[in-house]
């Protein structure tokens, strides 16, 4: 299956085509809500001058704060005591070229570290993401191998999601009939693609992106062609594999019929 980007902007919608004959406005959400005001696994927290926290920490505003807390002399020496403390925890790194991009490293891994970065000269240790231990004993039973492995997963996804809207990756979606008449629409959607965002999931397969346009007016006095098309339904695994036998059994008749053709001649 396609990947399918999204680029829309303020200015310009992305328009695709379904295999249904449905036109798929994708627009940019200015409103769209933290990740961080729904119900997450971690608490995401970063000490930077230029940014916000994601989250608010309980341990205090900066490093120094957190380092007083948990009484150590530096930010290497943090995850190990947060761990006797009876917390996960992972550092998060930001990477500063243009745009921000936010980066969770491995549970247990130095905070003062920016694992996952490939440019590590714009590259710093910005916090960490947490969570106690008793917490994850409630939800899986016991604190093994496992259960850290998903919690490490469920890191990864948070940093993402965040990295996301925090760039600017929020859409909503409209439903177009070919006739131009709205069946649907909604709004919060983050990531970078449809398949990210989970926007595909509210309608048929894409057959094709139609472009970038201001309004669906545009998009369809652009695509006169294309829309007027009778696109063939796309077609399951067992109803191709039908297909290519019948497809088969067409060629194998016509080979036998060209070979009695020719043992007449002769």
């Amino acid at each position: 299956m396609s990947k399918y980007w999204i680029s829309a902007t303020p200015d310009f919608n992305d328009y695709f085509l379904t295999y249904d004959g449905q036109i798929i406005e994708v627009s940019y959400d200015c409103d769209c809500e933290s990740p961080r005001e729904l119900e997450n696994l971690s608490t995401f927290v970063t000490f930077t001058h230029q940014y916000n926290s994601p989250d608010e920490c309980p341990f205090g505003n900066s490093w120094t704060d957190v380092m007083e807390y948990f009484n150590v002399e530096s930010i290497g020496e943090l995850a190990a005591a947060m761990d006797n403390a009876g917390y996960i925890v992972a550092p998060v790194s930001i990477y500063e070229h243009g745009a921000r991009a936010f980066s969770v490293g491995q549970i247990g891994n130095s905070l003062a570290s920016v694992s996952g970065m490939a440019d590590r000269w714009d590259s710093y240790p910005a916090g960490f993401m947490y969570v106690k231990k008793e917490d994850i004993i409630k939800d899986y039973g016991e604190l093994n191998s496992d259960a850290l492995k998903k919690v490490q997963r469920n890191f990864e996804c948070e940093c993402r999601e965040y990295h996301c809207w925090a760039n600017g990756d929020c859409y909503g979606f409209t439903i177009y009939e070919k006739t131009g008449e709205e069946i649907d629409s909604s709004w919060g959607y983050i990531g970078a693609s449809l398949e990210e965002t989970g926007i595909d999931h509210n309608f048929g397969e894409v057959y094709c992106e139609l472009g970038d346009f201001q309004s669906i007016e545009e998009c369809f006095d652009a695509n006169q062609e294309m829309l007027g098309i009778e696109l063939m339904p796309q077609l399951t695994l067992s109803q191709r594999i039908i297909l290519a036998k019948e497809e088969s059994g067409k060629n194998n008749k016509t080979a036998e019929s060209v070979n009695r053709s020719e043992i007449e001649m002769e």
